[in-house]
């Protein structure tokens, strides 16, 4: 019941609290300066962390009554999936949501291994721009500026050149990365690098591989709720199309985010940078 109350009171405490909107850049970057002091005091450094880290556990989707299971990957279409499956369903699957290990929960019970367990995937590239345009562009409220305080070498606003170089620093890889710019495999893959998922789907094909892939495994599916459309946000991306990005980056550069995100191009079949920008 503690636990309950607690999580309840944290959860609505961040709703309301961290949903306030700031309107200017100075406003942003002095709340950006300000959690960066309080970060450093060692207690509440420890502390906001932790609770940053909590609240911020990837997320995994289980239907016992239509036996799958579905893992988040956030920035690719997992807003879209929880609703569908938890807020905002079309037809109750009788779905629960849990956070944490994932890969310790499928493997904490036998039964999921019958399970369909499924998740989607985006071209890495495009990936990187959406991170950036939700996370740092529009880094406008509590929340997401407290989630960019939490890491050194990045800040609101920063330049997309200046965001892919940290990508490719110590500070940005991996082992001390956010669930948003980490390497998708690290998601999906278990510590021996092994798929957790028995079924991919490509963000680019979502809806129709989404609805043959629940025909064939008997899964009733209606409609697909959208949410998180670039659209949306405050500051518009500035081209349409994500390669255009990367137009004018040196080639060092892109051979470095090649070597960051390697196991995401090889594991699920998306092309290199520098084979990307040459079809521009």
């Amino acid at each position: 019941m503690i636990t309950l109350i607690l999580k309840h009171y944290l959860f609505f405490r961040t709703d309301s609290i961290f949903g306030y909107r700031f309107k200017n850049p100075i406003s942003i970057f002095l709340i950006f300066r300000i959690l960066k002091i309080i970060n450093h005091f060692p207690f509440i450094g420890k502390l906001t962390a932790f609770l940053y880290n909590y609240l911020s556990r990837q997320k995994i989707i289980i239907s016992d009554k239509y036996k799958f299971i579905y893992i988040e990957n956030p920035l690719v279409a997992s807003n879209s999936m929880i609703n569908l499956f938890i807020h905002k369903p079309p037809l109750d699957y009788c779905a629960e949501i849990k956070s944490g290990n994932v890969e310790k929960v499928i493997k904490s019970n036998k039964k999921y291994e019958q399970y369909l367990i499924f998740s989607i995937v985006r071209d890495p590239w495009s990936r990187i721009v959406s991170c950036y345009h939700k996370k740092i562009l529009n880094a406008i409220r509590i929340g997401g500026i407290e989630m960019i305080s939490q890491y050194e070498g990045i800040y609101p606003l920063m330049k997309f050149k200046e965001y892919l170089k940290f990508l490719c620093s110590e500070q940005g890889k991996d082992k001390n990365a956010d669930l948003h710019w980490i390497s998708q495999y690290k998601l999906l893959y278990d510590s021996n690098e092994t798929p957790l998922c028995n079924y991919i789907i490509k963000l680019k094909n979502l809806k129709d591989d989404l609805r043959n892939m629940f025909h064939i495994h008997n899964i009733p599916y209606l409609r697909l709720p959208h949410e998180g459309s670039s659209k949306s946000l405050k500051i518009k991306p500035k081209f349409e199309n994500f390669k255009k990005y990367y137009k004018n980056l040196d080639l060092k550069l892109i051979k470095n985010l090649e070597d960051r995100y390697k196991k995401d191009i090889d594991y699920f079949n998306y092309p290199k940078l520098s084979d990307l920008l040459k079809r521009i």
